[in-house]
């Protein structure tokens, strides 16, 4: 049997979904950044003197890669899962990656949630990840699932 252990503060499942749901919907701040790197590794640096380092993440710019490019919209997906064992909520979203954007045959491998749709404006980055290269043109739309948990 599990030892059950009180606490003065809690966050109940409801909360917590409600909280994911808020802060990467769409409809308040999270967008999916897209990136590509010719790097052999692929992979990102922990900054360790501020967000502002150079971390690995190379988003795709509208001026030198392609002028079709724009950040995309989080918008939610399915239900989400409670554990009650663990106390644990997921929350899934989708970002659709149409066939307009991003249409130069660049091989993509990246991706960051971000809290504007501006490539331009400052930006907050809030995490990002890597995935196996795809040459993105015009004949190509790709879905994006991603989990948060908490």
């Amino acid at each position: 049997m599990t030892d059950v252990i009180k606490q003065d503060q809690i966050i109940f499942l409801d909360g917590k979904v409600n909280a994911l749901q808020a802060l990467f919907s769409a409809d308040n701040f999270g967008y999916l950044a897209i990136g590509s790197s010719t790097s052999t590794d692929n992979g990102f640096y922990n900054p360790t003197t501020s967000d502002d380092t150079d971390n690995g993440f190379n988003e795709i710019s509208q001026v030198d890669d392609d002028a079709t490019y724009m950040r995309i919209p989080l918008t939610p997906f399915g239900q989400p899962q409670k554990d009650q064992d663990t106390g644990k909520v997921l929350c899934k979203f989708t970002a659709d990656l149409d066939i307009d954007n991003i249409i130069s045959d660049i091989s993509i491998n990246q991706f960051a949630v971000v809290d504007n749709s501006d490539v331009n404006a400052p930006t907050t980055f809030y995490c990002a990840a890597t995935f196996p290269s795809i040459p993105k043109n015009n004949k190509l739309a790709v879905t994006f699932v991603i989990g948060f948990r908490f």
